[in-house]
C-alpha cells in the first residue's frame, strides 16, 4: 500500500500533498484541523499513513488498555485448548464476506 500511495504523490494531481505534509510537519504543537471533505481517497489515505507513522514511531509511548492483555490471554487459551484456530488472511476475508451477506 505504501508504494501505491508514494507513487500517487509523484502524480502532478497529488503534488499538493507533498506541500501539505511539509506544512503539517512544521505546524507541530499548533492546534490544527484538516478540511478533508474535498480530498481524494488517496489524499486521505496519505494523511492516515502519515499520522500512523508518527503515532507508531515509539511503541513504548502507546499504552495498551488492560482488556487487551485479557483478550490476548483468552485467545491464546482458546487456541491451546483447540477451541479456536488461526486462519490465513484470504480465509479470514472470505469468512467475513460470507458472514456479512
Amino acid at each position: 500500500m505504501r508504494h501505491k500511495i508514494n507513487s500517487a504523490l509523484s502524480n502532478p494531481v497529488h503534488r499538493g500533498m507533498k506541500s501539505m505534509r511539509y506544512r503539517m510537519h512544521h505546524l507541530k504543537g499548533s492546534p490544527m484541523l484538516i478540511a478533508t471533505e474535498n480530498l481524494s481517497r488517496i489524499e486521505k489515505l496519505c494523511i492516515i499513513e502519515q499520522l500512523w507513522d508518527e503515532l507508531s514511531r515509539d511503541p513504548a509511548d502507546v499504552e495498551s488498555p488492560a482488556w487487551h492483555a485479557d483478550a490476548l490471554r483468552e485467545a491464546e487459551s482458546a487456541v491451546a485448548n483447540g477451541e479456536a484456530a488461526f486462519l490465513d488472511w484470504e480465509q479470514a476475508k472470505a469468512r467475513l464476506r460470507q458472514d456479512g451477506t
